[in-house]
């Protein structure tokens, strides 16, 4: 599959002459006229890599690659393209989360380079995302099996045994005990409820939990 790069440029001339380059080239081009429109069409598209002018009407290139990051779109490389070669224009891009600073007039050869090494970059950290995540995935199975077997063996051998020593108490005359035997037994009985009770909600818990992580 083809990667796809999403072209944010307002000079339509420029623009398709850029477009048809990246295409011989074997990328998937979308263009855009601004950042406003790129803004809309994002989520529809999800480029492998961006290419924006900066000066451009309605939103400029700053305030779509803001939109941009918050957007959660954090590995995607993303390069200003602009003749303005003051330091304080390129440190604002790069500040604001783009991966580079391209400075008009460029070569085509550059401006390739640029983008293959950065869709490499972006290709590792896919990879390493992917082998933590799936490590993580494990490790929650593996959690989930030690959950599974605290919850077997709450029914089949601790909430049994709980069950018959609650009912051996109730059956015990509390009235015909002295004061003190007959709080001990309140107390027991006491007890005995609240360790049921706490049991069957840690194993309540540990399943939330299991179920919240295994979402990630």
């Amino acid at each position: 599959m083809r990667e796809k790069i999403l072209l944010v440029e307002d000079e339509l001339a420029f623009a398709e002459k850029i477009k048809l380059m990246l295409e011989y080239a074997d990328y998937q081009v979308f263009h855009c006229k601004n950042g406003k429109v790129a803004i809309e069409q994002i989520k529809q598209i999800q480029p492998d890599l961006i290419i924006c002018d900066v000066v451009m009407p309605e939103v400029d290139g700053y305030e779509f690659c803001e939109v941009f990051r918050t957007l959660g779109y954090l590995n995607t490389p993303f390069l200003f393209m602009s003749s303005n070669s003051a330091s304080i224009d390129i440190r604002k891009g790069i500040n604001l989360g783009a991966d580079d600073y391209i400075v008009k007039p460029f070569s085509i050869n550059d401006l390739l380079k640029g983008i293959k090494a950065k869709l490499a970059k972006k290709q590792q950290i896919d990879l390493l995302l992917a082998k933590v995540r799936e490590d993580y995935l494990q490790e929650i199975e593996s959690k989930n099996n030690i959950i599974d077997s605290i919850e077997k063996n709450y029914k089949e051998v601790i909430q049994p045994s709980l069950t018959i020593l609650k009912v051996s108490t109730s059956l015990l005359d509390l009235e015909s005990m002295d004061g003190r035997n007959k709080m001990i037994m309140q107390s027991v009985t006491a007890l005995l409820e609240e360790i049921d009770k706490g049991i069957g909600k840690n194993v309540e818990s540990l399943n939330n939990l299991s179920k919240s992580a295994s979402l990630w």
